[in-house]
């Protein structure tokens, strides 16, 4: 009997804390509400989580602009690729970026 008193008594307590908890869910802020620059935020952080594995020279994200260095694999000996992007409005559009990837590399000469 104890036992079942207890646990309608803990259950009750619940009940009332819950009930005087707002109804509105704290929520973390979206993407666009943590972004402060002048071009479309969406389009800004999928550049930089499409292109994380290049490691960044300068990024402006008031000019809409993400120059990434240089960067060799160890998988492709004698070539190294580097990129620029650029996010060119405000709107999330499929023409409102224009990415520009470089590859370089070596020749090497076979001596017969």
């Amino acid at each position: 009997m104890k036992f079942r008193l207890f646990i309608f008594v803990l259950l009750s307590a619940l009940f009332a804390f819950n009930a005087c908890t707002s109804r509105q869910a704290a929520s973390a802020p979206t993407i666009a509400e943590e972004f402060t620059g002048g071009v479309n935020p969406y389009l800004w952080r999928a550049s930089l989580d499409t292109l994380s594995f290049l490691p960044i020279d300068t990024a402006d994200p008031y000019g809409g602009l993400i120059n990434y260095d240089w960067q060799s694999f160890e998988s492709v000996p004698g070539e190294r690729i580097k990129a620029t992007v650029f996010i060119l409005d405000t709107r999330l559009r499929a023409d409102g970026i224009k990415v520009s990837v470089f590859r370089q590399f070596q020749l090497s000469l076979i001596h017969i």
